[in-house]
């Protein structure tokens, strides 16, 4: 018999791949709504930090890099490079989510701020060491503006709508 908890793990899984599979598609799009010049912000990366923080085994590290992966080769990056990223700044923030059990937004945004700096650094650094072409200096620096502005709608929507929430300590379940 398959028990519940097990069936809400798998199930919050799949909807993780569905939603990196929808932002892969809409990267994939031939429409650009934004500026010429303007970076998007990485909706994955916030994905994966609002799940990570709440619920770390809806995302593990192996799905985060099957997603990250399957990204890299679509949207033509190197493969590993933003995938790795990625998985730091997830191990990052389960770590501090570890040693805090409930932080307010606000630290919870300062976190998120610096792993998505970290990751951005050490994408940065893979793509020099592998002599691949990487966006100036300033365009990175607006791309994680923009992904620290557009984090808080990814949270939101994850907790509100999705119901990706901290597990209830006192019932000893995820739910």
């Amino acid at each position: 018999m398959i028990d519940g908890g097990f069936l809400q793990v798998w199930s919050y899984r799949a909807l993780f791949l569905l939603l990196a599979g929808g932002l892969a598609l809409v990267a994939l799009l031939p429409i650009n709504t934004a500026e010429p010049g303007i970076p998007r912000p990485d909706l994955l990366l916030c994905l994966v930090a609002a799940w990570t923080l709440r619920r770390p085994d809806f995302a593990p590290l192996w799905l985060i890099a099957v997603a990250g992966l399957v990204l890299d080769f679509l949207l033509f990056r190197p493969p590993g490079s933003w995938t790795l990223a990625l998985i730091l700044a997830a191990e990052t923030l389960n770590r501090q989510a570890q040693r805090d059990a409930d932080p307010t937004f606000a630290v919870e945004m300062v976190q998120v701020a610096a792993a998505v700096a970290v990751a951005h650094v050490v994408n940065r650094v893979l793509l020099v060491l592998v002599g691949a072409p990487r966006p100036s200096a300033g365009a990175v620096v607006i791309e994680i503006l923009f992904t620290l502005l557009a984090y808080p709608l990814v949270a939101v929507v994850s907790v509100l709508i999705l119901r990706v929430r901290r597990p209830d300590p006192q019932s000893g379940f995820g739910f």
